[in-house]
């Protein structure tokens, strides 16, 4: 018989199992707040990787919390500034961008 997933390492947890756990770390407000934004079946697969984890070694949560860091980090290596990344996040509502002038 094999071991549950909250006792494997990071590296041994699937996608979904890690998103367990990434989410049963943060404050529940955030949590609830990024499963919003997922698709019906992403949530019911999330749901069922957390109730089967009833308790997560801290070295585990640590090991998936790091290379969440590691892989935000890794996307955020390249710059994006200026006026189309702001148009791209910003509401158009509440942003109003005029071309230079030349004088």
């Amino acid at each position: 018989m094999g071991q549950p997933a909250a006792k494997a390492l990071p590296a041994e947890l699937n996608g979904v199992q890690r998103s367990a756990v990434l989410l049963m770390f943060l404050n529940r407000d955030v949590a609830g707040s990024i499963l919003e934004n997922l698709k019906a079946d992403e949530i019911r697969d999330i749901g069922l990787a957390m109730a089967e984890m009833d308790d997560v070694p801290s070295e585990v949560v640590e090991r998936v919390v790091a290379e969440f860091v590691r892989d935000l980090h890794r996307t955020t290596l390249f710059p994006r500034t200026g006026r189309a990344f702001a148009l791209g996040v910003l509401p158009l509502s509440l942003i109003h961008i005029s071309e230079p002038t030349r004088q």
